[in-house]
């Protein structure tokens, strides 16, 4: 698979509905690319399943994957998954798997291309017919994932790192100690001497989606999903995004730096 973004959320088009929500913590939380406890949706109750949807839609809206982050269905031993509904599967049908989640770290599946009527997604106790705390989401996003038309190119890091970290040292400079709070991550995509087609997959819905998104807003960014589906990470263009002419008009280099983080499972 080539590397991926994942940015509009079919839960955006239509007014969500739920099964329960605590007060102060609605369910429209999902929605804010925000991930902390503040400004998470909250389940009302510790019954299950606990689920939010939005049917019918229209028009009908793409889905192949799926990410959540900012929950707590690792520490509570909750799974989750996709379904949808429309003409052909009047009532609601498994669009992904059940996906059980090992920490609270963003957690993320990909399906089969479905265009549906409505979308949901539903959580449940890994054991048992209740949860023993209340469901958390700090950000769902449900969409049609956009990938680049051609793979990695030479060069590019999957897997480097900046730890973010305090660390103590006593007044003769001998270390005491640190801790770990964060890790950022920063993945230059450059396509440079690989120009893409304009009416290619990727630049047919790279200027009227996903660049308006990224001026003011983070993305999911997986630099190969089919190989490693945990490494995804939420990102924001960092500087300029560049697509020059290359040779003719409708080819075009792309450069993008995206910067991240990698949450640390505590």
């Amino acid at each position: 698979m080539n590397p991926s973004f994942l940015y509009d959320s079919v839960f955006e088009h239509l007014v969500l509905q739920h099964d329960s929500e605590a007060a102060g913590f609605p369910m429209e939380n999902i929605l804010d690319w925000r991930r902390d406890v503040p400004f998470r949706w909250k389940a009302g109750s510790t019954s299950s399943p606990q689920r939010c949807w939005i049917t019918p839609l229209s028009p009908r809206l793409p889905g192949d994957t799926a990410v959540i982050a900012g929950h707590n269905l690792g520490t509570i031993s909750a799974k989750w998954k996709i379904m949808y509904t429309d003409a052909a599967h009047p009532t609601w049908t498994d669009a992904s798997a059940w996906v059980t989640p090992s920490d609270d770290t963003p957690s993320a599946v990909t399906f089969t291309k479905q265009t549906a009527d409505g979308w949901m997604i539903r959580i449940e106790p890994v054991v048992g017919s209740s949860f023993s705390v209340a469901p958390q989401l700090g950000i769902v996003t449900v969409g049609e994932r956009l990938e680049l038309d051609q793979g990695i190119m030479p060069g590019f890091d999957p897997y480097g790192e900046t730890p973010v970290r305090d660390f103590v040292r006593n007044e003769n400079g001998a270390p005491l100690g640190s801790n770990l709070r964060y890790i950022d991550k920063e993945f230059a995509l450059e396509y440079e001497d690989s120009p893409m087609n304009t009416s290619g997959p990727f630049f047919t819905r790279f200027y009227p989606e996903l660049l308006p998104h990224l001026r003011t807003k983070p993305v999911w960014f997986g630099w190969n999903l089919s190989e490693d589906i945990t490494a995804i990470y939420l990102c924001w263009a960092e500087g300029k995004i560049t697509t020059p002419f290359a040779s003719l008009t409708t080819l075009r280099d792309l450069r993008i730096v995206l910067k991240g983080t990698m949450e640390i499972a505590l």
